[in-house]
């Protein structure tokens, strides 16, 4: 017996996501103490935006690669090709995953055991803490408060 399959429903808010970013990993650690000291450096998560609320807690962390398509505009927040944008960029997303805690519209359904799950739509899904990768085309790099 197959898994249901998602069906992507909504429309795109433009919220730009896809066009600067060309996806995410999420590591999940358990912190450790820095070299000499007996307890976590809570205060170095915690600048960070990450919350530890016990010694020795797991930890996760969303790294967003960021790598800004040459033809977004940022200003706009529009794609200059879009009636000629590539066919990746027509088809994503194409899975939930690919957009869980971002700003996205789109959301994925798919029937299980007679009821309609869920997923996405505006990163309705908790956010995960970020930190962004710098680079891309243009060297810069994204506010994570945006």
């Amino acid at each position: 017996m197959s898994a249901a399959k998602w069906e992507r429903r909504g429309e795109c808010n433009h919220c730009g996501y896809c066009c600067e970013f060309i996806g995410h990993k999420i590591f999940v650690f358990t912190p450790q103490p820095p070299t000499g000291a007996t307890e976590v450096d809570r205060h170095f998560f915690a600048v960070r935006g990450i919350d530890l609320v016990a010694a020795g807690a797991r930890a996760a962390l969303r790294v967003d690669l960021f790598t800004p398509c040459k033809v977004y505009d940022r200003a706009a927040r529009r794609c200059a090709i879009y009636a000629q944008r590539p066919v990746t960029c027509q088809l994503y997303p194409e899975l939930p995953t690919q957009i869980v805690g971002t700003p996205c519209s789109y959301w994925f359904e798919r029937q299980v055991a007679g009821q309609v799950e869920r997923v996405g739509g505006n990163g309705a899904q908790p956010e995960i803490p970020r930190i962004y990768l710098e680079g891309g085309a243009n060297g810069d790099r994204v506010d994570p408060g945006r």
